[in-house]
């Protein structure tokens, strides 16, 4: 489901609550039931987990950093001013080594504070045994009701990148996908069965010669554009494939595709 603001105003809270209605409805002394709620943001084509803050707040999970409620925008533009200072550079490197030894006493605190704020806006996309696509890592969260659903939205929209630009005074300058999970199983059964909802905040796209978008602002515009671009090819794609079998459908052109594309169709 895609939308503006009115995904946050209106269709998340309306959607949650049917939702919690029909599990009250069914469950039962056989049935379990769990809802569990994530919240993403892709800025700049890099992954943020919105939802973990969530966690952290709410104590079930610890954490004593403020990275998770510094603006995205903010973060990004820090990490990539450090990551041209070579005093830095161990930050940057994803091998195993290397995180084990940013993780050692023997690193200063401001390189383990750059490698945190690195991994904070670098999830990775993966994809399963069963071609089910996921976030590496990504915080599940466990709800029950609309109000802690809206409580991760809340938490989550403090941060999300926002900024004025000539067209808007407050224009979000990222995409975000807030994604609802239901497992129901049989009581003493090993099967489940698991239901998705993703409801998707797109970024508007730009005219760049009416917003007159620079610097930081003309890189955020691009990269909304061309995820855009690319959505509407797989739009296009989906809809030439009842009379061409063979079409390709271009979901990896982009990362927000990627991550629709279980919703969107195989």
């Amino acid at each position: 489901m895609f939308g503006g603001d009115g995904n946050i105003r209106g269709m998340i809270p309306r959607s949650a609550e049917y939702l919690f209605e029909r599990v009250a409805h069914k469950s039962s002394s056989s049935m379990e039931i769990a809802t569990f709620c994530s919240f993403l943001e892709i800025y700049n084509d890099q992954l943020r987990d919105l939802g973990k803050a969530y966690l952290v707040t709410t104590g079930l999970e610890p954490s004593t950093s403020n990275v998770l409620f510094e603006k995205t925008s903010d973060l990004f533009d820090s990490i990539e001013k450090k990551r041209a200072n070579p005093y830095f550079s161990k930050a940057f490197n994803r091998s195993a080594t290397a995180r084990a030894l940013v993780a050692s006493d023997d690193i200063s605190p401001e390189i383990k504070q750059v490698q945190e704020e690195y991994n904070t806006m670098n999830y990775e996309i993966r994809e399963d045994s069963s071609g089910n696509v996921f976030v590496k890592d990504l915080a599940l969260i466990p709800v029950t009701t609309t109000e802690e659903v809206m409580s991760v939205i809340a938490l989550g929209m403090r941060v999300r990148a926002v900024a004025e630009t000539r067209m808007n005074s407050s224009s979000s300058r990222s995409h975000t996908i807030f994604t609802i999970t239901v497992v129901q199983r049989e009581n003493n059964s090993p099967d489940s069965v698991t239901g998705v909802l993703n409801l998707v905040d797109l970024a508007g796209s730009e005219r760049l010669k009416k917003s007159d978008s620079q610097g930081t602002r003309l890189r955020e515009a691009l990269h909304i554009n061309t995820s855009l671009t690319a959505l509407g090819k797989v739009v296009m794609a989906l809809d030439a494939q009842p009379t061409d079998s063979n079409a390709h459908i271009p979901y990896r052109d982009s990362k927000l595709t990627r991550l629709l594309q279980d919703s969107l169709g195989k």
